[in-house]
């Protein structure tokens, strides 16, 4: 009676089964990690790990009165930053940012009195 296969690592033939699973081993170690869903991180490891976010640095930097007013205007009448402005029109010069970096960071407090 013939071994069973346990999925190609042990089989019949004469090869040496330590030198076929170290073969898989260096397969395996070669294999690019894959992104993994929240659903599928939370159900291996109980939680959902925050994704790596780009570090922030402080610029601060002065410009002129009436143009501090005219940012702070927009930024109230389009429910924005004066942050989300600076990164859109840095982005429209040309510079990289990223579309998460554009995101409103500010807490919701629709509710806080209610």
């Amino acid at each position: 009676m013939a071994k069973p296969t346990l999925g190609g690592v042990l089989s019949a033939d004469p090869v040496n089964p330590r030198d076929k699973l170290a073969a898989l081993a260096a397969a395996q170690s070669q294999l690019e990690p894959q992104p993994v869903s929240e659903r599928a991180q939370m159900a291996v490891t109980g939680r959902i790990v925050a994704p790596v976010k780009a570090k922030h640095r402080k610029v601060t930097f002065e410009l002129p009165e009436y143009l501090a007013d005219e940012l702070a205007a927009s930024a109230f009448h389009n429910r924005s930053t004066v942050r989300q402005i600076v990164l859109s029109a840095l982005r429209d010069k040309g510079f990289r940012v990223d579309p998460e970096d554009l995101v409103d960071r500010r807490r919701d407090r629709t509710n806080r009195w209610s």
